[in-house]
């Protein structure tokens, strides 16, 4: 295995892990400390912000993995803030973080992270900004009872260790009886309050916070070339390798590790979970089996947050074992992608919109006593008529609200017939409703239906540039998809809301839409800005 990325400073080098080494992890106190989270949170928040864009960064190449090489390879969890991305992503970042007027005030974002830093007892302009590096890392162990640990990479090795030295002597950490601990050679700050345990260390350019030793042993270890790294697995690697290459934001879930965590959830509860005032439960309010059989098939899961010229996105990929499924299910996961047919009903003007190409499938999957009991029927019956397109939107219509549906169907007639007949019974309703070609369209007004009919023949929403454009990163063909004009959704909220939200649409006017799709084992989220 190869070092991890070169960083300003010497790191040392990573040697080959053993073949067959196993995550090993010793008995310690699991319960993660207020003290950790409340020292350590408001610095993954700030790290969150300055990967956000605020910063005006050098356009080189990044070293935001420096920390990866520390990672071992059985954490349950991990999550990386890169703070000194790759140059397309800080390019994509400065561009975007013009449009902001009033969220690209540096100085008012570092007085914020002062506020959020002060129960701490630091502060983020004189204890942190001189020192952070390139990356902060969050991971968790993959036992039932997982220790967490926080990284924070250093650029100036000294102010680190005042920051350190600050953190134990502060508000929360002069409260902790602290000893010392050594392992590999690193000194370990152990603090115990109210029976926890928090542990401080700085080693090889690293800040580390974490809530047992056994972790930071193992943190120490994986540095020092003795086990091996999260990023070598194949599992990491099957999922990441799914997620855009240049990123902001990293997220890795093992799927073995939410198995055992929901597990050892279980367990505690069943030995009673105290809330507070008395309460206490003593009985999982759902069957441990069925949870766990539900998650036997889930492998792992993998999130991004990336850059774009036009804006910003998020990718979910999930990996999953077919062979664990139902049928039906993995029916669902390896349905083959193709167009949703009801969408080219849509008015261009739509300002929210909702389409799934899988109607048909939900249907059959509600009992029948549902739909008999709104008037439609047995479901499974219905479901026979669907192509499993359909879509709902709302736009303005005229003085009112304009809301229409269209659900694709193999049996226009049969479809018109049931609708007519669940029409007769309603009174003082305008519905309006027609059907074009294999799509049955339903309106709140004539005037709305007259537009979705317009839709079909030229102005859908697909065809519009707006939507196109969010629609560069998507799920091909999505199952389901969810589209908002946000510019429109301000006007609309304005004008029936009666509120006033001129401040809110000044702030937020460079966000044009924001798309989220869904297909198989991905999800996507496209948020335009321009």
């Amino acid at each position: 295995m190869t070092p991890g990325p070169p960083h300003p400073t010497m790191r040392r080098p990573v040697d080959q892990p053993p073949a067959d080494f196993e995550f090993e992890s010793k008995p310690a106190r699991r319960r993660v400390p207020r003290f950790v989270l409340g020292v350590a949170s408001g610095v993954v928040v700030l790290a969150a912000a300055a990967a956000a864009g605020v910063t005006v960064f050098m356009l080189v190449a990044g070293h935001g993995t420096v920390l990866d090489r520390m990672v071992p390879a059985g954490a349950g969890a991990y999550a990386s803030v890169n703070l000194d991305p790759p140059a397309d992503q800080k390019l994509d970042l400065l561009n975007l973080s013009h449009k902001f007027p009033e969220l690209n005030s540096e100085q008012q974002i570092e007085k914020n992270l002062d506020q959020l830093l002060q129960p701490s007892g630091l502060s983020y302009r004189s204890d942190v900004k001189p020192w952070l590096g390139a990356q902060v890392v969050a991971l968790a162990g993959g036992s039932s009872k997982p220790d967490v640990a926080l990284l924070f990479d250093s650029k100036n090795d000294g102010a680190a260790q005042q920051t350190l030295a600050k953190l134990k002597t502060g508000k929360l950490g002069g409260q902790v009886a602290w000893h010392e601990s050594k392992h590999g050679g690193v000194t370990l700050e152990v603090g115990l309050v109210s029976s926890q345990t928090t542990v401080m260390a700085f080693f090889d350019h690293t800040l580390l916070v974490a809530s047992s030793e056994s972790l930071a042993d193992e943190v120490i270890d994986t540095d020092q070339g003795k086990h091996a790294r999260l990023d070598s697995t194949a599992q990491y690697k099957a999922i990441t390798s799914k997620l855009p290459a240049s990123r902001l934001l990293t997220v890795f879930v093992d799927g073995h590790a939410v198995t055992g965590w929901t597990s050892g959830i279980f367990d505690q509860i069943t030995k009673g979970l105290p809330l507070g005032q008395g309460v206490t439960i003593t009985s999982p309010p759902i069957d441990k089996s069925s949870v766990t059989q539900g998650l036997a098939a889930f492998k792992g899961a993998g999130f991004a947050i990336s850059a774009r010229p036009d804006g910003l996105a998020a990718d979910l990929e999930v990996d999953v074992d077919s062979s664990k499924l139902t049928a039906d299910q993995r029916a669902l996961y390896q349905r083959a992608g193709r167009p949703n047919g009801a969408l080219k009903a849509v008015p261009a003007g739509a300002i929210a919109v909702v389409g799934i190409s899988d109607l048909d499938t939900i249907l059959k999957g509600i009992p029948n006593t549902t739909g008999s009991a709104i008037g439609m029927g047995p479901l499974n019956g219905l479901a026979q008529k669907l192509t499993g397109d359909a879509a709902v939107e709302i736009e303005p219509d005229g003085q009112g609200l304009g809301i229409g549906g269209v659900i694709g169907t193999s049996d226009p007639a049969g479809l018109k017939s049931m609708l007519d007949s669940l029409a007769g019974s309603m009174t003082g309703t305008s519905l309006a409703y027609a059907v074009n070609g294999q799509n049955l369209l339903v309106a709140s007004s004539s005037s709305e239906l007259a537009r979705m009919q317009a839709a079909q023949s030229g102005a859908s929403l697909t065809s519009g540039s707006a939507y196109k454009q969010a629609a560069d990163f998507s799920v091909p063909e999505p199952a389901s998809l969810v589209f908002v004009d946000v510019d429109g959704a301000f006007r609309l909220a304005e004008t029936f809301g009666r509120m006033d939200l001129q401040k809110e649409r000044s702030d937020w006017s460079a966000v044009h839409s924001v798309l989220l799709t869904s297909g198989g084992t991905s999800v996507r989220i496209h948020v335009v800005i321009g």
